[in-house]
């Protein structure tokens, strides 16, 4: 706990939490409002295709979030390698949960209240930014046990781990300008091919590098 405490991002862990806990006072603020079960799933296009009760959806969802946040936090600052993840990176890693919950909380009371809410729209817009972030910091991420491509091959070889990372960002970035893009379209489903793309590329190019220089070495 002392280690966590005298971190210096012990103030930016703090602030993230506490920004987690904007959904719960959203959620709390619009109860009285909302049916009893509330729409707590969506497809890629952003119709309903699960519930919950309102008690669970606006207050229970987000209070498995900040619970969430606070984890992330703990295992990150417990990270031998946790400065090798870069200032920037971190705040981008702690901001993610927060801004998420926010949008997922006013996509649940917006539909709720409204029946009609451009869910799928803004939840892929915000993929979108959050891909072209990450893709961004993503090569200037050196290794470390708990942001970016872990994978025991990356992990194993500090050069192995640089190059997945240097075209991983490129890739990323390049994936979230598409699904923004796909965002003010009807082409939703687009999202799944990418998602799936930007998750196996890392992993089939970095095991790639590993099988040629185990090759070489041979």
């Amino acid at each position: 706990m002392k280690q966590i405490r005298e971190s210096q991002y012990f103030k930016v862990n703090c602030i993230t939490t506490f920004l987690c806990l904007i959904p719960v006072i959203m959620g709390g603020i619009a109860y009285p409002y909302m049916p009893e079960m509330v729409a707590t799933h969506f497809d890629s296009a952003g119709i309903p295709n699960g519930y919950s009760s309102k008690i669970f959806g606006l207050i229970g969802l987000p209070l498995i979030l900040v619970i969430l946040q606070v984890f992330c936090c703990v295992i990150t600052e417990l990270d031998p390698r946790r400065q090798n993840a870069g200032v920037k990176m971190q705040y981008l890693s702690r901001s993610i949960i927060p801004v998420v919950g926010i949008f997922a909380e006013a996509s649940v009371i917006g539909y709720g209240l409204y029946g009609k809410f451009p869910v799928g729209p803004v939840i892929n817009l915000l993929l979108g930014v959050i891909l072209v972030l990450f893709g961004n910091f993503m090569p200037k991420c050196k290794s470390n046990y708990t942001i970016g491509i872990k994978i025991p091959t990356t992990l194993a070889d500090e050069e192995n781990w640089n190059k997945t990372h240097r075209l991983t960002g490129f890739v990323w970035s390049i994936a979230g300008l598409v699904i923004i893009a796909c965002s003010f379209t009807k082409w939703y489903g687009i999202n799944i091919l990418v998602l799936a793309v930007i998750i196996l590329f890392p992993i089939v190019y970095s095991v790639g590098l590993a099988s040629q220089k185990n090759r070489h070495k041979n």
